[in-house]
């Protein structure tokens, strides 16, 4: 379940929490610890979270020239958007059926 929600984010098919949760069918508090694993397994990072590992976002969206076309201005998201780091392009990349 870990790919399947790696690939959604890579895909920008989700940005919140309730996003991820409907799209694998389980409840939103059983996606917080699947993002935390990949956030520790280093294939996301997140931004606009203190949490986040090189967070470029600590400041805001104000001053942010990608304001309000962010994953992280989008309803919902509180602020958070997830960034695929390389290691999880190469395996959401690898997990991505042949065309």
């Amino acid at each position: 379940m870990l790919r399947k929600l790696l690939s959604l984010i890579a895909r920008g098919e989700v940005s919140s929490l309730a996003d991820a949760a409907e799209s694998l069918g389980v409840g939103a508090d059983a996606v917080r610890p699947m993002i935390d694993q990949l956030v520790s397994l280093g294939y996301l990072e997140t931004a606009g979270s203190p949490r986040g590992a090189r967070s470029s976002c600590s400041g805001g969206c104000g001053g942010c020239g990608k304001s309000g076309s962010c994953a992280a201005c989008r309803p919902g998201a509180n602020g958070i958007a997830w960034l695929i780091t390389e290691k999880g392009r190469a395996l959401s990349d690898s997990a991505a059926p042949a065309p």
